[in-house]
């Protein structure tokens, strides 16, 4: 769990960056928000290299490839669903978010519409395409 929770930490740092800006990031400007011990990073780093979600710059820095880019959206899309569903526990409570193992992702879309809805008015929906770069 502690493994698969550093690689979205580290997926979503990378994701907002790059919704903001679309280049290669230091080790420091991805883990300012999310700070991970060194070793904790370093292993995080090589895992989603292998997995070609992300690739290693020249100057080491690191940047996402589309399917990174993709990954990176799917990951933050559902840790802001995650968000709202606790602001708006009780309007979602007839939700089985256990069962589900809170993947919203896996809702049907008659579902997820209100958290869309949602966060369109929050302004957090994200900024990049699920592959194809800035809206």
């Amino acid at each position: 769990m502690k493994k698969q929770t550093s690689e979205a930490q580290v997926m979503q740092s990378l994701y907002e960056l790059y919704e903001e800006e679309p280049r290669a990031f230091t080790s420091e400007e991805i883990q300012h928000a999310r700070p991970l011990t060194p070793i904790m990073f370093r292993r995080t780093i090589n895992t989603l290299i292998r997995r070609q979600w992300i690739t290693t710059k020249h100057d080491n820095s690191y940047q996402l490839t589309s399917s990174g880019q993709k990954n990176g959206y799917r990951i933050t899309l559902n840790n802001r669903y995650l968000q709202l569903y606790s602001m708006y526990e009780l309007q979602f409570a007839h939700l089985p978010m256990e069962k589900m193992n809170w993947n919203f992702l896996s809702l049907p879309k008659e579902d997820l519409q209100p958290f869309d809805e949602l966060l369109k008015e929050h302004d957090m929906e994200p900024l990049l395409e699920k592959g194809g770069g800035h809206r």
